[in-house]
């Protein structure tokens, strides 16, 4: 449709266009002969050219033409016998096919107070539609105004409503496809993130085949978490049911029913989500979100192993082979490690690939005295453990 706008050569204007649905077509069936004889003789309109006026009326919809016979489509010729009614009907079929066809947008009309009117920038007006733009200067939908500023386009302030319908239709038309894009990219980033957890639990518990790593939420979107799995390898039954959140410019959202889920889990249940979205958003891990679940002395053989090398010897023994006294969950990302070596602590976040160390994470005020405590005043004596101890904070030593 818009290659055929761009192909319209009628020169003429609204006169042109009313005398020939009017006047030379109007309620009958006329052959195309017939129309050139009728314009070549009727006084002042021998310019007119009714092949062109043919095209640019089958384009916007007003004729039909069959066999070399022309004739006004019903809409148009209910009009015919109030020219002013039918101009007003045609300026509104033309707006509303170059709307659709998108060779109008709402980047063309702006207010100039100036002028308390509507400006159109005709400067984003192609220019192979030059004839369609001066039929609607002619049909005084477009207004010309020439001054010192130059030369410039107003929209009559009887077509002003129509413009509004239209502008807001394409903002909404763009909201929702915004909405379905940001939507199928959430629903993306998603189906990456919990693949990568099934993977990561699978390293995690040393599983090759996966059979006790399950990723549901291809079939089961109510379930209120995405991957069942195992907190350790000999669990026969699924025991850790984990929700995944993926990294978005928005955040991410917990919907209620997988709240509800989380707390009737309780411990069973796990959120993901990685440093970098934490860091996206601003947020740190906060000490208060955490409680020490286990502390021991590193074996002998470990204290000349670099950090790195003994996180990751923790995460596999708090996987495959914890410890006979640790009640805790396995090790999983957004859980944390503190580490005493040579007298200094360092804290490392266990994240979807790695640890992050955490500069500074024991020496925020806390709100509960008692949970940095439990990390930072706690017995070096290899029999204590933080959640049982019972001796003064005087006899602990750091």
């Amino acid at each position: 449709m818009l290659d055929e706008l761009k192909n319209l050569n009628y020169h003429g204007g609204k006169d042109g266009v009313l005398f020939f649905l009017c006047d030379v077509i109007g309620n009958s069936q006329i052959k195309v002969h017939d129309a050139e004889v009728i314009c070549a003789h009727a006084p002042g309109k021998r310019y007119l050219s009714v092949r062109d006026l043919i095209e640019y009326c089958l384009a916007f919809g007003w004729i039909h033409l069959e066999e070399d016979a022309i004739s006004v489509v019903p809409s148009i010729g209910e009009m015919l016998h109030d020219k002013g009614v039918l101009n007003t009907k045609l300026v509104t079929s033309s707006v509303d096919l170059l709307f659709s066809e998108g060779v109008f947008d709402s980047t063309m009309f702006s207010y100039d107070s100036l002028q308390c009117s509507f400006s159109f920038k005709n400067e984003l007006f192609p220019l192979s539609l030059s004839s369609v733009r001066n039929v609607l200067i002619s049909q005084h939908f477009l207004l010309p105004l020439r001054d010192a500023r130059g030369s410039r386009f107003y929209i009559s302030s009887d077509y002003e409503l129509l413009i509004a319908k239209h502008c807001k239709a394409k903002r909404k038309l763009m909201s929702l496809e915004k909405l379905k894009e940001q939507l199928e990219n959430n629903e993306r980033a998603g189906e990456i993130a919990e693949l990568f957890v099934v993977e990561y639990e699978k390293r995690r518990l040393g599983i090759a085949d996966g059979t006790k790593v399950k990723r549901i939420s291809d079939i089961d979107v109510s379930a209120g978490y995405d991957i069942v799995s195992v907190n350790t390898p000999e669990a026969v039954v699924s025991n850790r049911f984990i929700e995944v959140k993926a990294v978005s410019t928005t955040g991410f959202f917990w919907s209620k029913n997988e709240y509800a889920v989380a707390k009737l889990l309780g411990t069973n249940y796990y959120l993901f989500a990685s440093m970098r979205e934490l860091n996206r958003r601003g947020k740190t891990p906060d000490p208060e979100h955490y409680e020490v679940t286990y502390y021991a002395d590193l074996p002998a053989m470990w204290q000349d192993v670099p950090n790195n090398e003994v996180l990751e010897e923790l995460f596999q023994m708090f996987n495959l082979s914890r410890p006979q006294d640790f009640e805790g969950h396995s090790l999983s990302v957004s859980d944390v490690i503190a580490l005493k070596r040579n007298g200094e602590v360092s804290v490392h976040y266990v994240d979807s690939i790695g640890f992050k160390d955490l500069q500074g994470f024991l020496d925020k005020q806390p709100e509960r005295p008692s949970v940095l405590m439990n990390l930072k005043e706690k017995c070096d004596a290899p029999e204590c453990n933080p959640t049982v101890c019972r001796k003064a904070r005087a006899d602990h030593e750091l």
